[in-house]
């Protein structure tokens, strides 16, 4: 259902065709992923997605459209092996007596869902060696490395950065942010970036210490509520401080000590 599962079986498809193999693709119908499968030139088919809004009974009745939908599939295509990222094959897998396997890259702690309903019902789980996915670790077929691997290994993936050398400067540091609803079953409860207001400061305060000592970048935004006059400390006088005269900052990390406290005591 994720447009990176895509990803996941450009190269297992060539191999396995590669030996001989028919392989066919039952995509659920979402935009970015039906757009990656035919781009791959996938042998596809393609499973309507009538899930309307994030509710249970919603949920439930897209995993049941889905079962029906596969149970189809299936029943035509009769494969000697499932393997993905739903549920639903392993169902499928038990009733037709055919192997299933799952791929995962989370503990089942954070995948309850797919562990109760998915890894108690598949043959395998294929999952990295660091995953604990129990109480099914005994289905566990683990790997060293990462499932983003299986696509961005050195021996299928060459980066091309002529793509975005217009776009960023390689001298400075940058970061790529992939930001998401938090919609998905394993997302309850689970908070994301917000516009909480951390602290107000007042006259003579300081912000970016953390930046400015750690060489890091900044743990916070700071927004001024009014014309202020402010002083800059560059990086390299950090240095010197540290350097010629070390006491000049006991200041600063005391007040980094306390913010810090601050933040641990909103963890709790």
């Amino acid at each position: 259902g994720h447009p990176a599962h895509a990803h996941n079986f450009v190269y297992i498809n060539k191999i396995l065709k590669k030996h001989g193999q028919t392989v066919l693709f039952a995509v659920r119908q979402r935009e970015i992923l039906v757009d990656l499968v035919q781009d791959f030139e996938f042998d596809h088919v393609i499973i309507k997605d009538n899930r309307e809004r994030n509710s249970s009974f919603s949920f439930v009745k897209s995993i049941l459209n889905r079962e029906y939908e596969m149970f189809k599939i299936v029943k035509w295509f009769k494969p000697d092996l499932m393997a993905g990222t739903d549920i639903v094959i392993t169902h499928l897998g038990k009733f037709f007596n055919i192997p299933s396997i799952i791929l995962c890259d989370d503990d089942s702690s954070v995948v309850p869902l797919m562990a109760n309903l998915g890894f108690r019902f598949a043959s395998s789980v294929i999952a990295p060696e660091i995953c604990d996915i129990k109480p099914f670790n005994f289905k566990k077929i683990g790997y060293r490395g990462l499932q983003k691997l299986s696509y961005l290994h050195p021996n299928y993936f060459s980066p091309n950065k002529s793509l975005i050398n217009n776009g960023i400067d390689f001298n400075e540091r940058y970061f790529i942010i992939r930001s998401v609803e938090l919609s998905a079953h394993h997302d309850k409860n689970v908070r994301g970036i917000n516009d909480k207001l951390l602290a107000i400061l007042k006259e003579n305060e300081i912000f970016g210490e953390i930046g400015w000592l750690g060489h890091i970048p900044r743990t916070a935004t700071v927004t001024a509520l009014e014309d202020v006059t402010l002083m800059v400390l560059k990086e390299e006088q950090a240095k010197l401080y540290m350097e010629h005269n070390p006491s000049a900052l006991i200041p600063i990390l005391r007040i980094v000590v306390e913010r810090m406290s601050e933040m641990l005591k909103n963890f709790k």
